[in-house]
Formats: structure tokens, C-alpha cells, sequence
């Protein structure tokens, strides 16, 4: 099989679609004859510099990446999209090309164009919901632009990519005839290379405010083992600055870290570090129905028992005392008894890391990758 995946984000960037876009397209590479990336140039590293770089892999010989230069005038995508349909035009001419997907809900109408004009499977790797908005109260400024692109292509396509059965549910209420995979995140397990203290509760992403990072200070604050907390995260250093103003605010400045924006290996060393996730969810449509958070999928990868709000998209990837513990979104005690849990009970906790260690194996993106080409192989050439 032949593949092109098709992103509009910055390549590279902070945003954690870079992360989950460049290890799906590896991972196809690994299972295709040729996976094509798509991405918006943003370096002028040449795209195995950039892999070494970030994320210390090399980059496969079948993996063709296309870093292609947005307009530095034009905001509209079009510019970056009339491009990338360019070539994958002249690749679908050579046969180079079976399948084409993407993850922009605003490439639906191109996805749809290359479906008809080509007679191409394609498909729409989907991270979020615009097609009924009266059942959302989460999102805000115009949406009109979304919910059209989505109520007019969505039916269009081969199939519909979503991350998790909760997410399935909800578009299946409005194109119940149409064909959905569900690819949930992967992860690359990790090697534990060193003997380190796992000492810290820990959070790692945006300290936007919606994240609900503030949640971890207060309970700790309240918790019993008032242990210390890694943040993984921070754009700035007036950022960082206001976070610990918070953290002194609410719980011990002094027992709290925040490192700031960094590469995915350095990540991983942080990660090393922690003993307990924390994903302080609130409790949104977003969150409830859509979201598959990287840094769960981080923490399961260094065998790292979570506590997350009891939702639906958490009910689901987590297990309740296998991987990890639930409170109530609200109540910031149910928090802190959760964490006191996995400071107090080892033999809890000990069991919690023996199962993750054997559940993140049938979660990798390698597991994701030859999940999507089984579900869409019997699409080509139907």
C-alpha cells in the first residue's frame, strides 16, 4: 500500500499534533511500499535533521516528507492546500498513491475532490466535532466554516478516523451509514535507563487556563503525602513566572518545578522522574467526548499509574485500579485522595505499573498504523 498523509500544522512546532502526525507517518512507513507526509514547512533542517533532533529516530526510507511553505501574506489555507493537492495529483497520476487521509478538517473539500476525481479511498482522521454545535458550550468564536465543511463532506468520504469509541458514538448519531475506524493514540514504550526516585506528582503540556493545572496545586495542597510536582510545560518565562505565583498561591512554591518547553527526549528524562500522572481534565464537551491526551499516553509509556476525572474518554482509556484512579471533575478532594492512594498503597501502585507495562504493548503508534491499513485496505480499488 501506498500512502499520503496530509497535515496543515507547523512542522516543526509545540503543538502536540507535530508529535502525533510524525509518529503516525512513521509508523505507516513502517507497514507501506511509500507513506507521503504533508506538512507546513517551519525549519530549515532538512526533515531527517528534524526527527534527530526531536525525537532521536532516524528517518525510514520509505517515508517521503513534503515540507511545503505556507504564504507569509495569505492566512487562508488554500495557498498551503492548492500546493499540497499539486502533488498529490502528479503521485495519484504515477500510481504512487492508494490511499490519501488528513487530520484538517478544512482539506474535506480537496479529500472529497481527489476521492471523485481519482476514484482514491480517503478518509478524515477526525480530533473533534463541529457538526452539531448546539450540543457543545465549549467552543468559542465562529464556527460556521467548520460546521459546513463538516455537514456537507464528512458523508462524502470513504471513512471517518476517530481516536476512541466515545468519539465513534457521537458522529455515528449523524452519518450512522458511514464507515468509521477507530485508531486510538499510540505510544513508543520506554526503556528505564537509569535507577531515579520517583518522587513527583506530574503534568506535562500546555499550562493554558483551561488545562486545569491550577487543580494540582490545590490538591496537593489538601493531599496527606503533600508530594512534590513536575510541570512538563511553558511557553514563556512571564508563563512560568505566573505559575509559580499559583503554586505558591495554593500549595509550596518551593515544592514545585516547571522546566518550560522541551524536546520530546528531554521529555522522556522528566518523565523518568514521576511517579504519578495527573490529567486535571475539566469537565467540557471536548474533554468528555473527544480527547485523547498525548500525556496520558506518555505516562502509560514509562509505566506511570494516572489519576483523571471519571468521563467518558477517560472511563475508556483508563482501567479503574489497573492503570489508574478516578474522582470527580469538581471535587479537587477527590483528587487529593487519589494521589495520597498511590503514595500509600505500594503494593496498589506496584501492581498498576506491572499491568501498564504489559498494556502499553498493544497500544503502540506501530499497533495504531497497522490498524488503519487493515481498515483500509479492503477500501482500494473496491
Amino acid at each position: 500500500m501506498k500512502i499520503a498523509y496530509i497535515h496543515n500544522g507547523f512542522w516543526p512546532s509545540q503543538s502536540p499534533c507535530f508529535t502525533f502526525t510524525t509518529m503516525t507517518a512513521i509508523a505507516l512507513a513502517g507497514h507501506t511500499e511509500k507513506t507521503y507526509f504533508f506538512i507546513r514547512k517551519n525549519a530549515t533542517d532538512s526533515p531527517a535533521t528534524v526527527l534527530n533532533k526531536n525525537f532521536d529516530i532516524p528517518l525510514p526510507p520509505n517515508l517521503m516528507i513534503y515540507p511545503i511553505a505556507g504564504s507569509r501574506i495569505l492566512k487562508a489555507h488554500k495557498f498551503y492546500y492548492d500546493k499540497v493537492y499539486k502533488s498529490v495529483k502528479g503521485l495519484i497520476k504515477e500510481n504512487k498513491i492508494d490511499v490519501v487521509f488528513s487530520r484538517n478538517v478544512t482539506f474535506l473539500p480537496y479529500l472529497i475532490k481527489i476521492k471523485n476525481k481519482f476514484n482514491i479511498p480517503v478518509y478524515f482522521e477526525s480530533h473533534d466535532f463541529f457538526t452539531d454545535l448546539s450540543i457543545r458550550k465549549d467552543l468559542s468564536g465562529n464556527r460556521k466554516r467548520e460546521i459546513k465543511l463538516e455537514g456537507k463532506y464528512v458523508k462524502q468520504l470513504t471513512g471517518l478516523i476517530c481516536l476512541h469509541n466515545t468519539q465513534k458514538g457521537v458522529y455515528q448519531r449523524y452519518f450512522p451509514d458511514l464507515k468509521i475506524i477507530v485508531a486510538g493514540t499510540g505510544l513508543i514504550p520506554a526503556k528505564q535507563k537509569r535507577q531515579v526516585e520517583k518522587k513527583y506528582i506530574g503534568y506535562v503540556g500546555s499550562l493554558d487556563k483551561h488545562k486545569g493545572v491550577v487543580q494540582i496545586f490545590k490538591a496537593a495542597a489538601l493531599s496527606k503525602t503533600k508530594p512534590s510536582v513536575l510541570i512538563i510545560g511553558g511557553k514563556s518565562t512571564q508563563e512560568i513566572d505566573r505559575f509559580r505565583s499559583l503554586a505558591d498561591k495554593y500549595y509550596d512554591a518551593n515544592k514545585v518545578e516547571i522546566t518550560g518547553w522541551v524536546d520530546k527526549k528531554k521529555v522522556n528524562s522528566y518523565l523518568a522522574e514521576i511517579r504519578v500522572g495527573v490529567l486535571p481534565l475539566e469537565d467540557t464537551f471536548f474533554n468528555r467526548y473527544i480527547t485523547s491526551p498525548l500525556k496520558l499516553f506518555d505516562f502509560f509509556a514509562h509505566n506511570i499509574p494516572v489519576i483523571a476525572p471519571n468521563i467518558p474518554t477517560m472511563k475508556e482509556l483508563i482501567v479503574f485500579e489497573k492503570s489508574g484512579l478516578f474522582y470527580d471533575a469538581i471535587n479537587i478532594s477527590g483528587m487529593a485522595a487519589a494521589i495520597d492512594t498511590l503514595f500509600m498503597n505500594q503494593n496498589l501502585y506496584g501492581s498498576m505499573q506491572n499491568y501498564i507495562d504489559k498494556y502499553k504493548m498493544n497500544i503502540t503508534w506501530d499497533r495504531r498504523a497497522k490498524k488503519l491499513i487493515d481498515a483500509m485496505r479492503p477500501d482500494i480499488n473496491e
